[in-house]
């Protein structure tokens, strides 16, 4: 992150801010005030590579993850079903998008 501040990036340019990576959602310039995180969800969202998002190999929960119809998600020792795309990236814990109908709770 810090080696790339003051670079201008396209919307889909990723990068690693520790170990999470990040897409860039919209055009703009790196700066150290645009820190990925709370309060920059419109600019970036996390996206991972390392899992299938399968019962077996669910996907680790990240705030300002982007949830995908049919995959499976890990939040808190929970395991949820994605039954909607979001989009976009989320800022809540799963458990709060169940009632927004985003993921339901597998029982095993």
């Amino acid at each position: 992150w810090k080696d790339i501040i003051g670079k201008t990036v396209n919307t889909g340019f990723r990068f690693n801010e520790g170990e999470t990576m990040y897409e860039v959602l919209q055009p703009h310039t790196l700066s150290e005030e645009r820190v990925p995180g709370a309060g920059t969800e419109s600019l970036y969202k996390v996206v991972q590579e390392e899992h299938e998002g399968t019962k077996s190999d669910p996907i680790p929960w990240q705030l300002n993850m982007e949830l995908y119809n049919g995959k499976y998600y890990t939040d808190k020792n929970v395991l949820y079903l994605c039954i909607r795309d979001s989009g976009m990236g989320l800022s809540f814990a799963l458990a709060d998008l169940v009632s927004g109908g985003f993921v339901k709770v597998v029982n095993e």
